[in-house]
């Protein structure tokens, strides 16, 4: 059976390599390599891959399987078509693997419901098609919807210009030459080559690569599929069709089966999704939803199960149930649901989700993210999670991590077993076979169930993640340090701490790094802590911005030093400086206020015998030569009284060394570092 797979996966190559969907079979042996003799009956025997026809120069093999993109999936309503028989996910990861955002709102896979189920549905597995035979499928133009063709970018016909110039996923040539003809010939000042940089740019993201000889015979083909109109999902009086294209083993898939399956929306449940009633993922208040059809023969409206039930079919589904009662309000019939095969119940049932949890799941989506665990039957007929010892104290090398990854790369997979009592030769190799959820022996075929099931999330932890989502929302309005820490019960608004650093991290090493280096004063560091205080924060950042806008230019941060006695270190810490107070000890040579070094070997000579120092932010805007008299910085014009202020005095122009600073707000104590000279 191997060898069969193997050889239908080069058949499929054969053609796909051709850009085509036919190939004569005398065409496709001369090209065939493998070494089980490649006979005609034995593509005929998989119908839902293959047809056969004739002609006089022979036998023609074609690719049946019909892989479109969904135009209307990209669009900001979704798709709305109840039947939709295309494939929702990201167009250019698709076609091309040139989209990178690993949080990409149209989705990088198809192992969700809706694609899986037509995946199912055409045979499209991995036993009879690899990962980038499918990918191939996907870019045949007889599989082209206006979804998933470059079009005129609306920019540069309109206005003449785009932002995105020669990276434009979208052709900027004339919108009327490919509509079938530019009046204005060889005289319109619009693009008319299709040999320009963007078009190969734009070709390239929706995976058409053809040669240059062979772009205009490419461009007329595009056209007629842009001037097709919508490319249709079937309506209610094609589902028939459908049906007859779409068979496997002479068994027809329910039409409820492929109904669209939506995520539910992580940004509702964080409490900000702007697309709101529009959003086209489900809004409700927990990480999954049990939605059922309350009359399948009558229509195709998901309804959500009251909250008791939708709780309860969870519990169930979580620890592995098989069957669960469901007495319908509808018709006061009692439905016995298989939990396990969900599309063969009398009566249609689904389970929506969050997105799946993967290693390359974004922070943001973490703590909505469905964790998936699999487990495999044991002799006793008991379900053990992978990682785990069973009844006789044997254990899979793998947890549920490892096979979630491959099981969404759609990969094969396979491991060893490990028991204490056996020598290490001895260990079994089993096979995860995804398609029928087995698992096998590599050694003797003996076969196994396996489960894949959801970690269950109570309404608690869904409040306390709700909680943590509307704290993290305050820490980024005020657009607190992302290093800071904070306990989940603690007023943002009020938060205070003075926390050290550990020593080996990057943070300690760059601080440390800049104090040390070129400096004749300090020989060594012994503490550095950082000071986080909210009040005095929000204060200097609302100071950045009335600086920003007054100068009307973006005023820059500087890193200053300021050194002081120990005695007042901790209300520097708590309220701040008061710049009013400051040189009660070595007096206001340059004005009366804060004094803050540009270098850290000035600032250690204020410091007293404890030599603690601190690090400071400040915005010092404009400045100029200060003056012992200065109660505040001078005017920019001395001869107008009404005129704008400096922001700041210096020692020197040319080369300060210090910046005195009058304002309390223009300077945040960062860091506090304990050094030895």
């Amino acid at each position: 059976m191997a060898d069969e797979e193997t050889m239908l996966q080069e058949v499929m190559q054969i053609i796909l390599e051709e850009n085509d969907d036919s190939m004569y079979f005398w065409e496709i042996k001369q090209n065939y390599t493998g070494q089980l003799p490649l006979k005609l009956y034995t593509i005929k025997s998989y119908p839902f891959l293959f047809e056969i026809s004739q002609d006089r120069r022979g036998h023609i093999v074609t690719i049946v399987a019909q892989t479109k993109i969904c135009p209307d999936y990209s669009t900001p309503s979704g798709c709305q078509h109840g039947n939709c028989w295309m494939f929702h996910i990201c167009k250019f990861y698709i076609l091309s693997k040139s989209c990178f955002h690993k949080s990409c709102r149209f989705g990088h896979s198809l192992k969700s419901e809706h694609n899986r189920q037509l995946l199912r549905l055409m045979s499209l597995d991995h036993h009879y098609i690899t990962k980038n035979q499918l990918r191939m499928l996907f870019r045949r133009l007889s599989c082209r919807t206006r979804g998933s063709v470059p079009v005129p970018c609306n920019q540069y016909n309109w206005k003449n210009s785009c932002k995105r110039d020669d990276k434009c996923h979208n052709l900027h040539i004339c919108k009327y030459l490919l509509l079938g003809g530019c009046k204005y010939g060889d005289e319109c000042n619009k693009n008319h080559s299709i040999y320009s940089e963007n078009v190969e740019f734009a070709l390239n993201r929706y995976g058409i690569t053809v040669p240059k000889s062979l772009r205009a015979e490419t461009f007329m083909e595009l056209k007629l599929i842009n001037n097709a109109g919508p490319s249709c999902p079937p309506q209610e009086n094609d589902v028939g069709d459908v049906h007859k294209v779409y068979k496997r083993q002479s068994k027809t898939i329910l039409l409820f089966e492929f109904q669209p399956s939506y995520n539910i929306c992580i940004y509702y449940l964080g409490g900000s999704c702007r697309f709101k009633e529009r959003c086209r993922n489900i809004h409700v208040e927990s990480s999954y939803q049990w939605q059922w059809i309350p009359d399948s023969s009558r229509g195709d409206e998901w309804e959500n199960l009251p909250t008791g039930i939708n709780h309860d079919f969870e519990i169930c589904y979580c620890n592995l149930q098989e069957l669960i009662s469901f007495l319908s309000p509808d018709t006061g019939i009692t439905y016995s649901i298989d939990l396990d095969y969900l599309e063969e119940n009398d009566v249609g049932f689904r389970r929506v989700a969050t997105v799946d949890l993967t290693p390359g799941t974004s922070l943001f989506c973490k703590p909505w993210a469905t964790k998936w665990i699999w487990y495999w039957l044991d002799n006793d007929g008991k379900w053990i999670e992978y990682g785990q010892k069973g009844s006789l104290g044997h254990f899979a090398t793998v947890i549920s991590q490892d096979i979630e990854t491959a099981y969404n790369e759609n990969v094969d997979f396979s491991f060893t077993t490990q028991d204490t009592e056996r020598r290490e030769e001895d260990h079994q190799r089993y096979i995860l076979d995804f398609n029928r959820m087995k698992q096998i022996n590599a050694k003797y075929g003996t076969q196994r169930k396996i489960k894949r099931r959801p970690e269950f999330v109570d309404d608690s932890v869904i409040q306390k993640r709700k909680d943590e989502c509307n704290r993290r929302k305050k820490f980024e309005k005020l657009n607190i340090p992302s290093n800071w820490s904070h306990t989940p019960n603690e007023d943002i608004y009020s938060h205070f701490r003075v926390e050290e650093l550990n020593p080996t991290s990057e943070e300690y090493l760059s601080i440390k790094q800049s104090i040390v280096s070129g400096n004749n004063v300090v020989k060594n560091i012994s503490s550095i802590k950082r000071i986080e205080n909210v009040e005095l924060w929000t204060a200097f950042c609302a100071e950045k911005a009335i600086l920003d806008r007054k100068l009307q230019r973006d005023v820059p941060i500087q890193r200053l030093y300021h050194g002081t006695e120990n005695s007042i270190i901790e209300a520097i810490c708590r309220q701040g400086f008061d710049c009013r107070l400051s040189g009660s000890r070595v007096g206001h040579l340059y004005g009366k206020g804060g004094y803050f070094g540009i270098n850290c070997d000035v600032s250690c000579n204020y410091c007293d015998d404890n030599n603690m120092l601190f690090i400071v932010q400040a915005v010092v805007g404009d400045y100029t030569v200060g003056c012992e008299g200065y109660l505040r910085p001078p005017l920019k014009n001395p001869y107008d009284r009404s005129s704008a202020l400096y922001d700041a005095c210096v020692d020197n122009m040319k080369s300060p060394s210090m910046f005195v600073l009058f304002n309390n707000r223009q300077v945040y104590p960062e860091y506090l570092v304990r050094f030895t000279r």
